[in-house]
């Protein structure tokens, strides 16, 4: 993962051959550390313009993740397949099925609050608004979704339609009108929601963490 945010295609595909000859202990873990290595595959030879061979990887890996549905495990492990499996089918192009894939994530296990940032990041990502406003709205009324997830769903949702150049949807608005205290999140929403000024989120931020996310 770091080789490939890197844009390293070449040294994430050696990580990437250690993986596939690195020993298993059941046919259950051997099925999942094909599917992720096999969709790492895809993103790693898509940096290296080796179109046909992604695209052979990708299917390769939706493949695997169909296999995994069937082992009838854990339902946060069957969520978090269909959330890898989704991310191979945006990078095929298959939106529809992609959007269906991402939906079961959810329907999987809905009290999982890492699914609903999974879903948002890949739906923003891809500029699918419609799509990812839905799933915000859902993760808007799950309790198990805590305030440091919503903030960041918030901030994305909102960032989308400005650059879609929607007006702002009112929920998200008025979720982070209601933000109290000293957390760093609650800082960028007051920048978002035009309280503070660039500066002055700069010049809170405490980590060098607080800093990057500042000038990003």
């Amino acid at each position: 993962l770091i080789q490939l945010k890197r844009e390293d295609g070449a040294g994430a595909l050696l990580h990437l051959d250690r993986l596939e000859a690195a020993p298993m202990t059941s046919p259950a873990e051997r099925i999942f550390w094909q599917g992720r290595g096999a969709g790492l595959r895809g993103r790693a030879l898509e940096l290296l313009g080796k179109k046909a061979a992604a695209r052979t990887a990708h299917l390769k890996a939706v493949e695997i993740w169909e296999q995994w549905q069937l082992l009838g495990l854990r339902p946060e492990a069957r969520a978090e397949a269909f959330i890898f499996a989704a991310q191979s089918l945006l990078a095929l192009g298959e939106r529809g099925r992609a959007i269906d894939t991402l939906e079961r994530a959810v329907d999987a296990q809905p009290e999982r609050k890492e699914t609903y940032a999974d879903v948002l990041a890949l739906l923003t990502t891809d500029g699918l608004l419609p799509e990812a406003l839905d799933a915000y709205h859902r993760a808007l009324g799950r309790s198990e979704v805590n305030e440091y997830l919503k903030a960041y769903c918030s901030f994305w949702v909102l960032d989308l339609e400005r650059r879609a150049g929607l007006p702002p949807d009112p929920l998200a608005i008025a979720y982070l009108e209601r933000l109290r205290g000293d957390q760093w999140y609650v800082r960028i929403a007051e920048l978002v929601l035009g309280k503070i000024d660039y500066p002055t989120l700069l010049a809170a931020a405490k980590s060098a963490g607080n800093r990057a996310e500042a000038h990003y």
